[in-house]
Order: C-alpha cells, then sequence, then structure tokens
C-alpha cells in the first residue's frame, strides 16, 4: 500500500495575516498586509503546523487528492482509505499484466464512518483480471473537512497557532532554560479532541 499526494490544499486553514495578528507582530489587518519582512518563513511554519497537526490526528484540514495504491484487491468487500475525512472517491482504476487499464465504477462510498470506505455494491465482486505485479490498483479520492478554513475545527486551528508561535519564537533545536513540554501538552490535548484513533 502507497499512498501519495496528488493536490495539495490550495489554502491554509491559518492565514498568514491571521498568524502576524497571534504573534502580534501586527494590530491590524492593514498592518498585516504590510509587515511583510518575514512572510516567507511565516508561510513555511504554517504549513508545517498544518502538516504536524495531520500527522498527530490522520486527518487531513483543507480539501486536498490523494492516490492509495494496491498490488491486491482485498478479501473482503470493502477498502478502507488511509486518509480522512472523506469527500469523495474519484476514480478506481486497475491495470493487468498486459498493462491495460480499466476503471472499476461498481462500488460505492462511506463517508459518515471516521474511516471513510469504499464498499462493493451488493451483487458485485472485484475484477477478475490479473493485476500487474505491483501497484496495479490506484484509487483517487478527495479528503479534507471543508474548501475552506472555516470548515475547518476551531482545536485544530488554535492548535497551529501555539505550533507556529512556539516555532518562531524558539527557533534553535534546543532551548536553553526552556521547558517545552507545556507547550507540547497544550497542543495534543486539544488535538485529541479531533484525533482519528483505531477502531473509530
Amino acid at each position: 500500500m502507497i499512498s501519495k499526494l496528488k493536490t495539495a490544499p490550495t489554502v491554509e486553514p491559518v492565514s498568514l495575516i491571521e498568524a502576524k495578528l497571534n504573534l502580534r507582530l501586527a494590530v491590524t489587518s492593514d498592518d498585516a498586509l504590510a509587515y511583510s519582512y518575514e512572510d516567507d518563513l511565516l508561510t513555511r511554519l504554517i504549513t508545517a503546523a498544518r502538516e504536524y497537526v495531520e500527522h498527530y490526528t490522520d486527518k487531513c484540514m483543507i480539501t486536498q487528492v490523494w492516490e492509495l495504491y494496491l498490488d491486491t484487491w482485498p478479501d473482503s468487500n470493502v477498502i478502507k482509505l488511509p486518509k480522512s475525512p472523506l469527500q469523495s472517491v474519484t476514480t478506481i482504476a486497475y491495470t493487468d499484466s498486459d498493462g491495460n487499464t480499466t476503471n472499476f465504477t461498481d462500488f460505492y462510498t462511506d463517508t459518515a464512518s471516521e474511516i471513510g470506505r469504499i464498499i462493493l455494491n451488493d451483487t458485485a465482486s472485484w475484477p477478475s483480471a490479473t493485476l500487474r505485479d505491483v501497484n496495479g490498483i490506484k484509487i483517487t479520492y478527495s479528503v479534507g473537512f471543508g474548501a475552506t478554513s472555516s470548515s475547518v475545527p476551531s482545536a485544530a486551528k488554535t492548535a497551529m497557532h501555539l505550533i507556529i508561535g512556539g516555532m518562531y519564537h524558539n527557533r534553535e533545536h534546543v532551548v536553553i532554560g526552556v521547558t517545552s513540554g507545556v507547550l507540547q501538552l497544550g497542543v495534543n490535548s486539544l488535538l485529541d479532541t479531533i484525533r482519528l484513533y483505531d477502531g473509530a
């Protein structure tokens, strides 16, 4: 099983202006727009914060498209998708041992469960064609809470602000005389409210 990001989010849950205001680099939105000296740094910190949140919670914040590659069809009638929350499945394509690629459409999706699932229709079965040896099945699907930051849970955005602030004010790997455990506890406590747990 291999997962690859096909289309990254077009926006972040926390905007550049919001990050600047939270860091008190500006008082108003106009001030934040005018303060552009560290835009590249802050943009990287925002993305890194989102990626940490997504890694910790096993949930994607903003709409993004992923590809899942499988070597074989499952023994059951269900394929569990590794990224969530599931919005839709665009295509399931399989390539046989002769190199011919075919779309498979005899399925429906479960977007309500914590773990998104692809489920065979009642009378359907997985294709019987001999697949190529490696990555013969490619599933393309969309995940995320929504296309805009307003769809993202407040706990995730608050945790991002904490992470961004910690990285902005402490730019070294080790900060002498400072205990980071309290900050980390606060971040993880927020994210635990939306975290995907095994068996969900």
